[in-house]
Order: structure tokens, then sequence, then C-alpha cells
């Protein structure tokens, strides 16, 4: 599985990576050390030879409920929105209508079972429709 995401990673040149601690049984945490093994020793940007445009994992909260300690090397969902909700309120207006519809804003892949994953890239407008 290690293998599949540094794949899906370098295929689409993904500089962050937004992920839960766990998805069921899966642990998403030991997963990302396994691709980037060094993460543990980073400050600031990533830098891995084995998937070298990631620079950011940002870790959200997971199951409701449950508390993880943060990581070395990963960023806090919530304390990134903590320090976001501190901006002007016009400042993100401003940068929210400057915003492309067509810009791709998630990246989903196939399992890959016959061969390599698939990427299908839902835009702003896909997502959102005309609430931009």
């Amino acid at each position: 599985m290690d293998r599949e995401l540094a794949y899906c990673i370098n295929k689409v040149g993904c500089k962050g990576l937004m992920m839960r601690p766990n998805v069921k049984i899966l642990d998403c945490v030991k997963l990302i050390h396994k691709v980037i093994p060094e993460l543990s020793e980073t400050k600031g940007e990533i830098n891995s030879k084995a998937v070298p445009s990631l620079k950011h994992v940002i870790l959200t909260s997971g199951d409701p409920g449950k508390s993880y300690q943060l990581p070395r090397g990963m960023h806090s969902y919530a304390e990134l929105v903590r320090k976001g909700a501190n901006s002007k309120q016009d400042e993100r207006q401003t940068r929210q209508s400057q915003m492309d519809g067509d810009t791709p804003l998630a990246i989903f892949f196939t399992s890959g079972t016959t061969g390599q994953p698939k990427a299908a890239t839902l835009t702003n407008y896909n997502m959102y429709g005309e609430t931009l």
C-alpha cells in the first residue's frame, strides 16, 4: 500500500497531503511514515527522496471521541483553522473571489487492482458549484 501511496503523490506532484490518523483499521500515520521515514525528523517543510514534491502533511482529528497526539513533522488541521480564523474576513473574501472554478481541488485514486491507480480530479466548481 505504501508503494501505491508514493506513486499517487508523485503522479500529481502533490505538495500537501491532508489525512486522517486512521481509516477503519488502517493506521494512516504508520503508512505515511513508511513512505517518508524522515518525517519525524522534519522541521518545517518535508524533504523526502521518495516523494520530493510533498512538503506538508496535515492531520485531521480522526474519529470522534478519540484523541491523537500530533506526530512530529505533521501539521494539525484544527490548529491551522484556528490560526486562519484570526485573518481579516475581507482578505478571506478577496482571496475567495479570485479562485478559479476550474482549479483542481481534490484528486481521488482508484485502488489500482488491475494496474497502477488511476486519478479522477475534481475542481472547485465540481465540489461547490456556483457558490464561489
